[in-house]
C-alpha cells in the first residue's frame, strides 16, 4: 500500500503539471508534448521541448513542491538514496537517465498541500541543460565521482544537515528523517540562473 505522503505528493505533481501545461509553457518558444508513457517517465523525462533555439530537449520536471508558501532561494539536486537499505545513485548522475534538461520550478500556493489548481497562486521556473549544469559542477571539483565519496561519507560518519563545500552558492545536505535519506546538493537559484537557457514567471490569472 501506498503511504499517504506519497498519495499527497503524487496529487500535488499532478495538480502542477496540469497548471504548467496551461499556464507557463504556453509562453516558450516552439513546442511542448507531456510524456505518458511509464519507462520513459522512469528514464528521466516528462516532456519534450522542441525548439528552433534549443532542438528537441527530453525535459525532466522538478518542483520545490514541499515549500508552497515560502520558495525557497536553493533548489535540490539529488545525489545518493537508500532503497532497501542500499545506497543507490540518485538522478543528477545516473547514467540511465535519457534527460537532456531539467525545468526548474518554484510554485507559490495559498496552502501547504497541493490538491487543487485554484490553491496555486504563481510559479517561477528555469530551464537548464543537464550538461550545462553537470559541467558546471564539475568546475567546481564536484564531478560524479567527488559526489559519490562525499554522498558516502555522510552516511558513514552518520552526519545530518547541512555540510560546508567551500562555495556559499552550494553546500550538501544529508536527510535522515526521510525513508530514503537523501544526499542533496544544494544550489542557490542566483548560481542556477546563469546557467538557465530560459526563465519565465507565470500566474494564475
Amino acid at each position: 500500500m501506498k503511504s499517504n505522503s506519497f498519495r499527497s505528493d503524487l496529487r500535488a505533481e499532478q495538480v502542477l503539471t496540469s497548471w504548467l501545461d496551461t499556464h507557463l509553457y504556453p509562453r516558450l518558444e516552439g513546442s511542448f508534448e507531456r510524456v505518458h508513457d511509464v519507462d520513459e517517465q522512469h528514464a528521466g523525462v516528462d516532456l519534450t521541448f522542441h525548439s528552433p533555439s534549443w532542438g528537441t530537449l527530453l525535459v525532466d520536471e522538478k518542483a520545490t513542491l514541499h515549500y508552497l508558501q515560502r520558495p525557497l532561494p536553493t533548489f535540490a539536486f539529488e545525489l545518493s538514496y537508500l532503497k532497501n537499505g542500499e545506497s543507490r545513485i540518485a538522478w543528477l548522475h545516473d547514467s540511465k537517465k535519457i534527460t537532456t534538461a531539467y525545468m526548474l520550478v518554484w510554485p507559490r500556493a495559498n496552502a501547504t498541500k497541493l490538491t487543487a489548481a485554484d490553491q496555486l497562486i504563481d510559479a517561477e521556473a528555469m530551464l537548464i541543460r543537464r550538461r550545462t549544469l553537470i559541467s558546471a559542477l564539475n568546475r567546481e571539483a564536484l564531478d560524479e565521482t567527488h559526489c559519490a565519496e562525499l554522498a558516502e561519507m555522510l552516511r558513514s560518519t552518520k552526519h545530518e544537515g547541512k555540510f560546508d563545500l567551500g562555495n556559499p552558492d552550494i553546500w550538501a545536505y544529508r536527510s535522515p528523517a526521510y525513508a530514503e535519506a537523501p544526499v542533496n546538493l544544494v544550489i542557490r537559484r542566483s548560481w542556477l540562473a546563469k546557467l538557465a537557457i530560459w526563465e519565465a514567471s507565470a500566474d494564475s490569472d
